[in-house]
């Protein structure tokens, strides 16, 4: 499917190109011509082409319920990362390495799996 999207915006940015163009003369000019002018900016087509593509892939994924569950884990990844730090520094200052050590665990856990979640 992708490629057809990109095949047909490609197809409105040429057509939209030549008219920019050509204006008044698009509907006589021959179509050799045409081609040669598409082919002297084919790479400023593709790369309104990528932005277009880009622009409605990063609006589609905004609202998706995938990017909120992103969101809300990165949330409690950070809260679950506050406590664990404060939680480390106290115990370490009291000398209560048993604690430390399960805190030091539990957030070497959050970290690897926000990482693992993320690739």
């Amino acid at each position: 499917m992708n490629n057809n999207l990109r095949t047909i915006v490609r197809r409105h940015i040429q057509e939209k190109s030549l008219g920019d163009f050509l204006g008044d003369k698009y509907e006589t000019t021959p179509e050799e011509m045409k081609d040669n002018y598409l082919r002297a900016v084919e790479d400023s087509v593709e790369r309104e082409v990528d932005s277009i593509l880009s622009e409605f892939i990063e609006d589609t994924r905004k609202g998706s319920s995938e990017s909120r569950k992103r969101k809300k884990r990165s949330y409690l990844v950070l809260a679950v990362t506050v406590i664990c730090t404060t939680g480390i520094t106290i115990t370490v200052d009291q000398e209560n390495w048993i604690v430390s050590v399960i805190l030091m665990l539990a957030l070497l856990g959050v970290q690897i799996y926000n990482i693992s979640e993320q690739y």
